[in-house]
């Protein structure tokens, strides 16, 4: 795969790990309704991670490509974007049946969504997010 190019010809700016911003932007002011998404989405993208793995390790990329658009699209709506564009390129990859590199762009799928989770749970008692 290429390195991401911006419009202007440069090396495109990666993305925030997470947006506080985005979820608000895409459904409202609910704070409820936040709380709801963000638990949903730290409870669930463990098991899709381990649905991308699993499909990658038994050499099924449509299936990858499946679950990594999933994913990507439940990080982009609570504003792990960062994740987000890993999914993308990890859906990429699988969809070019690129074996290799979609294996090892999900090998930072897990420390991907484990910076995204600590942004999400915030600052914890003793400085920095967990």
């Amino acid at each position: 795969m290429t390195p991401r190019t911006s419009t202007s010809g440069g090396a495109a700016a990666e993305p925030p790990v997470w947006d506080a911003a985005t979820l608000p932007r895409m459904v409202g002011h609910d704070a409820t309704l936040h709380a709801r998404m963000l638990e949903l989405f730290l409870r669930d993208a463990p098991g899709q991670i381990d649905a991308i793995k699993h499909a990658a390790e038994a050499g099924d990329l449509l299936l990858a490509a499946g679950a990594a658009h999933t994913l990507k699209t439940s990080a982009r709506m609570v504003g792990a974007l960062r994740m987000g564009l890993l999914c993308e390129d990890i859906e990429t990859a699988a969809d070019t049946a690129e074996a290799a590199q979609c294996r090892t762009l999900i090998s930072g799928l897990a420390d991907s969504y484990q910076r995204a989770r600590a942004y999400i749970r915030g600052p914890q008692p003793g400085g920095g997010p967990v």
